[in-house]
């Protein structure tokens, strides 16, 4: 299990440390880099954790990238779809416009041809009287026919290139009617995966964020740890250099010579304050 070391935690590792070390000294050398080895175990497991999270938060950004790149791309096709969308109702409306005035004219055309069938009615019965009765102008007879026949047939075209063209604008308003509907659903399938491009940005967002603050802790845990190892180190260092001192204490045997004796007792650290023999305030100094 790992252990978590903080400014207490060292210190009562260390008091125990060097109350294993008095105790034991056969046994130190495996007990006292426990400590300092669940540390250590605990930075490896945590720059691995952080490593796997930096590679996660990595494939993050990537897919960010993919979606962006994605919007824009939508962006554009939704501003072609609305430009084309434009267009089509421009064409309608220009199509709209030339199917009324076509029905002005039919009706404008409907009613002066319906004058002139009546008119023509009226004056070709008269003219056929005339003519059954006046058998001398022959030639007028087949002129008259000749007239109202071309007549009646130009009239027929005209109604005919009217129909032909009101139907027309019937087939191509039923074209565009579909091409809207058409335009719509695309429209909507364009809106629903926007959204959902949206939607999948979003919840990336929040994750990268999540992904970094444990990376953030994970950093703050690794430098925390490796601040533990090293005070650990000079820990061990000072409890091993105690302990060699008390080593070579107790190995000096009894009634050894003097020379032995300062060997085994190493001078404290820092400047000579006095000498033995020099003065003092009162006296010298003897021990």
């Amino acid at each position: 299990m790992l252990i978590a070391f903080d400014g207490f935690g060292l210190v009562v590792a260390g008091v125990f440390l060097v109350m294993s070390l008095g105790v034991s000294i056969a046994n130190g050398a495996e007990t006292d880099r426990q400590p300092l080895l669940e540390v250590r175990g605990e930075i490896a497991s945590t720059q691995q954790q952080r490593e796997a999270l930096m590679a996660i938060r990595d494939r993050l950004n990537q897919q960010l990238s993919e979606i962006e790149l994605e919007q824009g791309q939508m962006a554009r096709t939704i501003g072609e779809l609305e430009a084309q969308s434009r267009a089509r109702d421009k064409r309608t409306k220009g199509l709209q416009q030339r199917r009324d005035q076509l029905q002005v004219s039919v009706r404008e055309q409907q009613k002066t041809l319906a004058g002139q069938l009546r008119s023509a009615h009226l004056i070709g019965r008269e003219d056929w009287l005339k003519l059954l009765l006046n058998q001398e102008e022959p030639s007028h007879l087949a002129r008259v026919l000749a007239y109202y026949g071309y007549l009646g047939r130009a009239r027929s075209e005209l109604i005919g290139k009217l129909e032909e063209d009101l139907e027309q604008v019937r087939m191509t308003e039923a074209e565009l009617q579909i091409e809207a509907e058409q335009k719509a659903l695309l429209g909507r399938k364009t809106q629903k995966e926007r959204t959902a491009l949206l939607e999948s940005g979003r919840q990336r967002r929040q994750l990268l964020k999540s992904w970094d603050r444990e990376l953030h802790a994970k950093a703050q845990r690794l430098n925390q740890l490796k601040d533990d190892e090293k005070q650990l180190e000079r820990l061990i260092d000072a409890v091993k250099d105690q302990t060699n001192k008390a080593a070579m204490t107790e190995n000096v045997p009894e009634g050894a010579p003097l020379a032995a004796i300062k060997k085994a007792h190493c001078p404290p650290a820092g400047p000579v304050v006095a000498r033995f023999g020099s003065p003092r305030m009162t006296g010298q100094w003897d021990g």
